[in-house]
Protein backbone atom coordinates (compact mmCIF):
# COMPACT_ATOMS: atom_id res chain seq x y z
CA UNK A 1 0.00 0.00 0.00
CA UNK A 2 2.88 2.34 0.72
CA UNK A 3 4.04 1.99 -2.87
CA UNK A 4 0.96 3.86 -4.08
CA UNK A 5 0.78 6.24 -1.12
CA UNK A 6 -2.21 4.64 0.61
CA UNK A 7 -2.65 4.44 4.35
CA UNK A 8 -3.61 1.17 6.00
CA UNK A 9 -7.16 2.48 6.40
CA UNK A 10 -7.40 3.40 2.72
CA UNK A 11 -6.30 -0.11 1.78
CA UNK A 12 -8.79 -1.69 4.16
CA UNK A 13 -11.58 0.51 2.83
CA UNK A 14 -10.73 -0.52 -0.74
CA UNK A 15 -10.73 -4.22 0.17
CA UNK A 16 -14.00 -3.83 2.06
CA UNK A 17 -15.66 -1.97 -0.81
CA UNK A 18 -14.59 -4.28 -3.64
CA UNK A 19 -14.07 -7.64 -1.94
CA UNK A 20 -15.98 -7.42 1.36
CA UNK A 21 -12.74 -8.39 3.16
CA UNK A 22 -10.69 -6.52 5.78
CA UNK A 23 -7.23 -7.75 4.81
CA UNK A 24 -5.34 -9.16 1.85
CA UNK A 25 -4.84 -12.45 3.70
CA UNK A 26 -8.58 -13.10 3.35
CA UNK A 27 -8.52 -12.90 -0.46
CA UNK A 28 -8.50 -15.94 -2.71
CA UNK A 29 -5.59 -16.44 -5.11
CA UNK A 30 -7.67 -15.05 -7.97
CA UNK A 31 -8.74 -12.03 -5.93
CA UNK A 32 -5.12 -11.32 -4.97
CA UNK A 33 -4.08 -11.34 -8.62
CA UNK A 34 -6.99 -9.08 -9.53
CA UNK A 35 -6.11 -6.75 -6.64
CA UNK A 36 -2.44 -6.55 -7.66
CA UNK A 37 -3.34 -5.92 -11.30
CA UNK A 38 -5.61 -3.09 -10.21
CA UNK A 39 -2.93 -1.58 -7.97
CA UNK A 40 -0.49 -1.56 -10.90
CA UNK A 41 -2.85 0.75 -12.77
CA UNK A 42 -2.85 3.17 -9.83
CA UNK A 43 0.96 3.57 -9.62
Amino acid sequence: MQGIGWTINQGRNYLQQYYQKRSRSQLTDNQIQEFLDDLKTKV
